[in-house]
C-alpha cells in the first residue's frame, strides 16, 4: 500500500476515534477535580506525530493546518469552550517544531536509510519515542491551554495547570497504548 493511502487511512481512523469516541465521552462527574475534567486527550496528535520524517516543513505545516482545521470544525460543532482556530494554530506550531525535534532522534536513521521513516514506538524504541511525543504533546497542550485560558477565563492559574498536567498524562497514555497495541498486532501478523 502506498504511503499516501496509508496516511489517508490513518488520518480517517484517528480522527474518527477522536471525534466520535473521545470528544463525546463525558467523564466530568467521575474525573473532575475543582470543576476541571481530567479526561480530555488529544489523541489526534498521533497522526501528526507519525507523519513521515522526510516531509518538507511546508508540507508538514499544511497537513498540520488541515488536521487542526478539521478538529476545530468538529469542536466548534459540539462546544464553544475554545476560541476559533485554536487547534489550527497549535497544530501549525507543532508542525513547525517537529522537524527540529525529529532531527534530535532520527538524524542517524535518515542517513543510513534513503527512505522515509514513520516515527513510531517500534522504530524509535520506547525511550526515544516517549521523549519525542512528550516534547511535541507538551508544546501543543501548553500552547492550547494558555491561549484558551487567556481568551476566556483569566481566573485560576491552578485550574489551567491541572488541565495541562491531566491532559498531557491522558494523551501520552493513549498514544503509547495505541502504539503498543498496533506494534503487537503487527508483529503477530508478520509471524503468521
Amino acid at each position: 500500500m502506498s504511503p499516501l493511502i496509508q496516511n489517508i487511512i490513518r488520518f480517517a481512523v484517528i480522527m474518527a476515534i477522536q471525534v466520535l469516541l473521545l470528544n463525546t465521552v463525558e467523564l466530568q462527574n467521575v474525573t473532575a477535580v475543582w470543576g476541571v475534567s481530567l479526561f480530555k486527550p488529544f489523541f489526534y496528535l498521533l497522526f501528526i506525530l507519525m507523519l513521515p520524517s522526510n516531509l518538507s516543513k511546508a508540507a508538514t505545516m499544511i497537513i498540520c493546518f488541515i488536521t487542526g482545521y478539521v478538529m476545530d470544525k468538529f469542536t466548534m460543532a459540539t462546544s464553544v469552550s475554545s476560541p476559533p482556530g485554536l487547534h489550527e494554530t497549535a497544530c501549525v506550531l507543532i508542525g513547525f517544531m517537529r522537524p527540529f525535534i525529529l532531527g534530535l532522534f532520527f538524524q542517524h536513521h535518515t542517513k543510513e536509510m534513503n527512505k522515509p521513516i514513520t516515527p513510531s514506538l517500534s522504530k524509535m524504541g520506547f525511550k526515544n519515542f516517549f521523549i519525542y511525543i512528550f516534547i511535541i504533546v507538551s508544546i501543543f497542550i501548553c500552547y492550547y491551554y494558555i491561549v484558551e485560558f487567556w481568551s476566556f477565563k483569566f481566573t485560576d492559574i491552578l485550574k489551567m495547570l491541572l488541565k495541562i498536567v491531566s491532559c498531557l498524562f491522558t494523551t501520552l497514555i493513549l498514544i503509547i497504548l495505541s502504539q503498543v497495541l498496533f506494534v503487537d498486532a503487527g508483529r503477530q501478523n508478520r509471524r503468521r
